[in-house]
């Protein structure tokens, strides 16, 4: 009996272990692999770039930290100077109330012309302004004054210790 070529058997060729079968299903699997492959590398891509995004805003967030620390220490420094400085001025002005008062109940020294109790008056004047000790003497004319100038001013701080007593 002769076989001839072209004769298959039909349960073979519609089987799934035949070799058309398998070589149908190769090129699916090849199809698959290479579309499996393009959606991995799409992901892969994607989760890269997430990456970079979570990264750089990690960095833009560490920037804004150290800067918020920078500027709040330089704050805190400058709140800190500023309340020495009042601190300090409350002391200065604490002493300059003190050196009036007790100027206030102090007589000056009689003089024939009463210059050095107004030396004493300008100088306190000007300290209390400017914190120098230098007198006031282009804005008083201590040589035109008399001894009822110098009387005045007694009466005035007569006056003064009364009004606060």
């Amino acid at each position: 009996m002769l076989l001839s070529k072209n004769v298959y058997d039909t349960e073979l060729v519609d089987s799934d272990d035949s070799f058309d079968s398998q070589g149908e299903l190769g090129m699916n699997n090849d199809e698959a692999v290479q579309a499996l492959e393009t959606k991995v590398d799409t992901l892969l891509y994607r989760l890269h770039r997430e990456e970079e995004r979570k990264n750089s805003y990690k960095q833009k967030l560490i920037s804004e930290k150290i800067i918020r620390q920078h500027v709040e220490s330089k704050f805190v420094g400058d709140i800190q100077r500023l309340t020495q400085l009042v601190n300090t001025l409350k002391k200065e002005q604490i002493s300059y109330r003190n050196r009036i008062r007790s100027s206030l109940f102090s007589s000056p020294p009689s003089t024939s012309n009463g210059q050095a109790s107004m030396l004493t008056v300008a100088e306190l004047a000007c300290s209390a302004t400017s914190g120098s000790t230098a007198p006031l003497q282009s804005s008083m004319n201590i040589n035109s004054l008399q001894e009822e100038g110098v009387d005045e001013l007694k009466n005035f701080r007569i006056n003064e210790v009364s009004e606060f007593a």
